[in-house]
């Protein structure tokens, strides 16, 4: 699965990081239109521009975070090549670390394990490409994140393994971040990397044919012409098999068919070497032939953006006869969106709050939503019809229920269609330099609550300041002096603040349920709740009589929550939710018994329930003792 870095992306893709290609505007360029952008760092020559570079990144990245809110932007990655003939690995490793590099990409060795320990000290994440299996058994046992799977037909240096036999063994060994390498060039294929197991997509290729490559226009052109059958597949230039341009090869006076291996072909990264002899020549990977256009690097990934939307949702009309569960889980394990939500999509913003993270597991990237300020806002939105859909939270592990949801449900009515249960790990975030220099934690109530005894133990003279939301919190502290925010890791990268602390959440089991509010009503699925709302009169065990007529029925009971009814002293609206469906026979009979008890009986809604929570239910029996209401 992508870690949380990698998780505010506009779509699954890292850029490949390429030898000579891969300068700062390309970089810039690629992370600007919401992908990671990469480049080696033996482009920086000589080795002190590495850090300028770095510097430079750094700085257009956090201008445009400020300029632009809430607009996805890739964080970048640094590409360490662990050749042994690579000079200025130990000093390139030492800048980056020193200038805490987000992603780190390492290549051609495993490496070492003290660098990995050090990246991950920062939180940084460290992915390495391979072309075998037994590189990526080595790769994991150095401690690395993630895997990039170089198969058949990427450019450059390439595997000869097919993506389904590659994906498919590295599965079975790591369930962590991999990315897929090989012919990928357009949307249809990040799809199908998807489907086929992978987290994201690996694309070099086509940014070659972008304005802002540091390549010449002839290799643009070239690329723009060429076709799959133009790619060479030879260790004649290099020492290394990998994929070249036919047309490079006949320019510089050699058969494609009879390529004799060159003259001190060795693969060597010292940059002693002098002119190489085949410098000249192109590599390219076998995606070339859907490439028609040399573009902007944005317009290449708006593009990409459009076919991978419209692949995922072949995909979807595919999956569909195959049933809801089936095709949902296989979604939901190859990251992509749920289907069934109307767009706008209304919730809890700005953009990187926990609500906006439950929101992306059912509506992708290129969907429209609404963030709005605080939960009125949002049923508010839906009312006015500015929402057609919504997401909210409705309940958390650590402090319960989330009151004014259930009051502006109680008030409204709205049907709820799902539920989506996430982890909540809480870090806190600043761009002060240690704890010492925070005087103010800013974030949303429910986060300075399950985060009460971490804050009185290490920030015990901090002012706690509630905000709406936790990104909220986040935007507010970023100018602020002084001061940090509770939020999620991902809300991080997204606005460029350091990590101070990680988990500082007080219970290590801390979950949040949301409420997917509109859309269609599901099917029973055999795994579901039915919420509903129910007015008791004011007696002696009316509760207790709610509670026998469900029991009587072999219904669950798995949550309840009691909320005063307005304009009338120590009467009570009660929230429940029940396990199974509303059609289901064992609910219908509970809720005709509930009629006949209660003064008003409401079903909000029936849908599939989130297994990720952990609910506890009670199965209340025709013994259960009266309970006065």
């Amino acid at each position: 699965m992508l870690p949380p870095l990698l998780q505010s992306l506009r779509i699954p893709v890292i850029a490949s990081p390429m030898l000579i290609a891969s300068y700062p505007e390309l970089v810039l360029a690629q992370c600007k239109a919401g992908i990671v952008g990469a480049f080696p760092a033996l482009n920086a020559r000589p080795s002190a521009q590495l850090d300028d570079w770095l510097v430079q990144i750094d700085e257009a990245l956090a201008a445009h975070r400020m300029a632009h809110p809430g607009e996805p932007i890739g964080p970048y990655a640094v590409n360490q090549i662990c050749h042994q003939s690579n000079g200025r690995l130990e000093a390139d490793m030492r800048i980056c670390l020193d200038r805490h590099v987000p992603l780190w990409i390492t290549s051609l060795r495993a490496p070492p394990r003290e660098i990995v320990d050090e990246v991950h000290r920062y939180g940084g994440v460290i992915i390495h490409d391979v072309t075998t299996i037994r590189h990526a058994e080595k790769a994991l046992e150095a401690g690395v994140d993630g895997l990039i799977l170089v198969a058949a037909g990427a450019g450059g240096h390439a595997g000869t393994l097919s993506p389904f036999a590659l994906v498919s063994e590295v599965r079975r060994m790591h369930a962590g971040l991999l990315v897929l390498s090989g012919a990928i060039a357009n949307g249809d294929a990040i799809a199908a990397a998807l489907a086929l197991g992978a987290d994201a997509a690996y694309i070099g290729t086509r940014f070659l044919a972008s304005h802002e490559a540091n390549v010449v226009e002839g290799y643009k052109q070239t690329l723009v012409d060429a076709h799959a059958a133009d790619i060479i597949y030879t260790d004649a230039f290099t020492g290394v098999h990998g994929n070249y341009l036919r047309q490079s090869i006949e320019a510089a006076g050699l058969d494609p068919r009879n390529l004799p291996r060159a003259e001190g072909a060795a693969i060597d990264f010292s940059g002693d070497g002098g002119v190489k002899q085949w410098r000249d020549i192109w590599g390219a990977g076998q995606g070339v032939g859907t490439i028609d256009a040399v573009l902007g690097a944005g317009e290449i990934v708006a593009q990409l953006e459009r076919e991978f939307h419209a692949a995922r949702a072949r995909l979807l009309r595919v999956a569909a006869p195959l049933g809801h569960d089936t095709a949902g889980a296989a979604f939901r394990s190859t990251s992509l969106p749920l289907p069934g939500l109307p767009s706008p999509v209304a919730f809890l913003g700005p953009s990187g709050s926990y609500t906006e993270e439950a929101m992306r597991t059912r509506v992708a990237l290129s969907d429209e939503t609404l963030a709005c300020e605080s939960i009125d806002e949002i049923f508010a939105a839906l009312a006015d019809g500015r929402a057609r859909a919504a997401i909210v939270p409705i309940e958390n592990s650590s402090e319960g229920a989330v009151v004014r949801t259930v009051d502006r449900l109680l008030d409204t009515h709205t049907s709820i269609t799902g539920e989506i249960v996430i982890p909540v790990s809480h870090c806190l975030l600043s761009m002060q330099p240690d704890l010492t220099s925070i005087d103010t934690v800013i974030a949303h109530p429910h986060a300075l609550a399950q985060c009460r005894q971490w804050l009185a133990t290490h920030l015990p003279h901090a002012r706690l300041e509630e905000a709406s939301s936790n990104s909220a919190a986040v935007r507010s502290s970023v100018n602020a002096r002084g001061s940090a925010a509770i939020a999620g890791e991902r809300t991080a990268a997204q606005y460029g603040l350091r990590i101070a602390a990680r988990a500082i959440q007080d219970r290590p089991d801390n979950h949040t349920r949301f409420l997917v509010l509109g859309g269609a009503a599901p099917r029973p699925t055999g795994r579901d709740r039915t919420s509903l709302v129910v007015r008791l009169a004011h007696s002696v065990g009316s509760l207790a009589r709610v509670f026998d007529a469900i029991a009587q029925c072999g219904v669950s009971v798995l949550w309840l929550e009691p909320r005063p009814l307005r304009g009338e002293s120590w009467a009570y609206w009660f929230f429940v939710d029940v396990a199974g469906h509303r059609d289901e026979p064992p609910v219908a009979a509970a809720l005709d018994a509930l009629g006949a008890v209660a003064e008003e009986v409401y079903v909000l809604g029936a849908y599939p329930r989130d297994e990720g929570a952990a609910s506890a239910s009670l199965i209340l029996s025709p013994e259960t003792e009266d309970v006065p209401c």
